[in-house]
């Protein structure tokens, strides 16, 4: 009897832990304090940019329509009115703080002016993507040759040339040009692309 009590405990608290899903991540204005870029799940990218703002002279409004009409032209370019979508622009402390949703990472650079691109490991060999020879393992620090990096064909590869944090909604397994954080966060490197490669 306290064998199957135990079974039944043992089972329930897999059935439990294999529903646990890793939160997903939000910026908000509030605890925005660099820029910020998260790749989600769906390939949707959330961007925090931060900018000092103190100026008697500056105004929000102002600010707000510049952006709009620059996002409401880029998007019209793309054919598309969701491109690009303003979450949110505020002042925190003396910082202006503006949060953007790209429908990818590719719109992000584009709208930007940057190197950004994601795409899943099986599609690279289509690609002229020029990536490091070698990688840091995320959970123990070492080296690895580019294609111990590259071997699960179900992780996702990131390539940036900005100045930014870097999240995902996933779990990093190799980095290269960069800082590790933790396993869902960098900071990319101040010069050169920086390239992480993640478990969705």
């Amino acid at each position: 009897m306290k064998k199957k009590i135990l079974y039944t405990i043992l089972a329930l608290a897999l059935i439990l832990l294999a529903g646990c899903k890793r939160k997903d991540i939000k910026l908000n204005t509030k605890d925005a304090e660099v820029n910020t870029v998260v790749i989600k799940r769906d390939g949707t990218v959330q961007a925090a940019t931060v900018e000092e703002f103190s100026k008697e002279y500056y105004s929000l409004d102002a600010l707000n329509n510049f952006i709009t009409k620059e996002i409401n032209k880029f998007n019209k370019s793309l054919g598309s009115e969701t491109a690009i979508t303003i979450d949110s622009l505020e002042m925190n402390g003396e910082t202006a703080v503006l949060i953007l949703t790209y429908q990818n990472l590719d719109t992000y650079g584009a709208f930007n002016k940057v190197e950004a691109v994601t795409m899943g490991l099986d599609a690279l060999s289509g690609s002229n993507l020029v990536l490091p020879d070698v990688f840091v393992k995320e959970d123990n620090g070492s080296y690895v040759k580019k294609e111990e990096a590259l071997k699960n064909e179900k992780y996702k590869v990131v390539m940036i040339n900005d100045s930014v944090d870097l999240m995902v909604e996933g779990t990093i397994k190799y980095y290269a040009n960069c800082i590790l954080v933790n396993s869902r966060t960098i900071q990319t490197a101040p010069e050169g692309a920086s390239v992480i490669v993640y478990k969705p």
